[in-house]
């Protein structure tokens, strides 16, 4: 009976210890997921900020060179004479500091020669079927 007793003792600290150690492991397990998540919360907002930086890069390019295509155009039009300065239409655009402006002008609209994007036609179906629901 004494035998039995001390190997009962013996398997209930044992229990207690592993109950202890996966206490100590789940409370790792869930300071871990939860750094996780915020650092992939972080790493979104990076990520969206950076796409909307690049759409307002985009839409500022296109509207540099179209200006750029509207200045050759007129001197190309004023006469048979050659514009002054030849290289300015082959330049690439300057740098432009967009911190300042999150969004767009209201006038700045892309001048692409397509009716629209896949993501608004994408947009527009998703609208459509949800009213006829």
């Amino acid at each position: 009976m004494d035998e039995f007793a001390r190997q009962r003792e013996h398997m209930e600290r044992s229990l207690e210890t592993l109950k202890r150690r996966a206490a100590k492991n789940e409370e790792a397990v869930k300071i871990n997921n939860q750094k996780k998540a915020t650092e992939n919360a972080v790493l979104i907002d990076e990520l969206n900020a950076l796409r909307r930086e690049k759409r307002l890069l985009e839409v500022k390019v296109q509207e540099l060179t179209s200006e750029v295509q509207v200045g050759t155009r007129k001197r190309k039009g004023k006469g048979d004479e050659e514009p002054a300065d030849v290289t300015a239409a082959n330049t690439p655009a300057p740098a432009v500091d967009v911190s300042s402006s999150k969004e767009p002008a209201v006038n700045s609209r892309p001048t692409s020669n397509r009716r629209t994007s896949p993501r608004r036609r994408r947009r527009r179906r998703r609208r459509r079927r949800r009213r006829r629901r």
